[in-house]
């Protein structure tokens, strides 16, 4: 008898059992086609309670927060800064805090306030008085691990009443954004859901007490 044809199809039982295990294809349409998911974490700290990165920014860059008049400065210096943002932001109260290297924007920030959009989670999240909401962060790669992320959230602190409080939402995967903000001074409070059924969005949200964003970690 010769081997067996790897390319011929099973017969009998084994035919039967050949195809996807019970119930594979409808979990499958259903995790692809019918649901997901996005859960981002909600940090924050007091203006007051900011802690300045314990080292000074690099000799050679320098510190700046733009008004609407120049955030035209900042496009195409993120990947994660579109004309979209740019005309929402001059909508309602924003700040942009940036890093120059020379003329060049080496990191940048957002600060803005109001009803703000946040398409990730297809909802809007309102951001009251004294409240000042951060996001849009970028830090080219050549100025990584310089704390440039920490040194433009700090002192962007420092230039708002003490009582107010910035905060914004991370994804959890994201470790080297909530170390930094951690060392800063914030913390972890609450969370933001929204789940898709087919295409239908269900937002959720929730609140705690203050905890670490990244415990065990200084």
């Amino acid at each position: 008898m010769g081997e067996p044809d790897p390319g011929a199809r099973p017969r009998g039982r084994r035919a039967q059992r050949s195809g996807p295990p019970a119930g594979h294809l409808p979990r499958l349409v259903w995790r692809k086609l019918v649901h997901r998911r996005a859960t981002f974490l909600r940090a924050e700290a007091r203006a007051a309670d900011h802690v300045a990165p314990s080292h000074p920014i690099p000799a050679g860059l320098r510190l700046e927060v733009l008004g609407p008049g120049t955030f035209d400065d900042v496009l195409g210096s993120s990947p994660h800064l579109t004309a979209t943002d740019l005309e929402r932001f001059r909508a309602r109260p924003s700040w942009c805090i940036v890093v120059r290297d020379g003329e060049r924007i080496a990191a940048s920030s957002w600060m803005t306030s109001g009803a703000v959009e946040v398409d990730e989670l297809a909802r809007t999240l309102p951001i009251g008085a004294g409240e000042h909401y951060s996001c849009r962060t970028w830090v080219d790669p050549e100025h990584r691990g310089s704390a440039l992320f920490g040194h433009m959230i700090a002192g962007y602190a420092a230039s708002v009443p003490p009582g107010d409080v910035l905060w914004g939402i991370l994804l959890e995967r994201n470790v080297a954004s909530l170390a930094s903000l951690q060392r800063i001074g914030w913390r972890a409070t609450g969370w933001y859901r929204t789940r898709w059924v087919l295409g239908v969005p269900r937002r959720t949200e929730g609140r705690h007490e203050p905890r670490p964003l990244l415990p065990g970690r200084p």
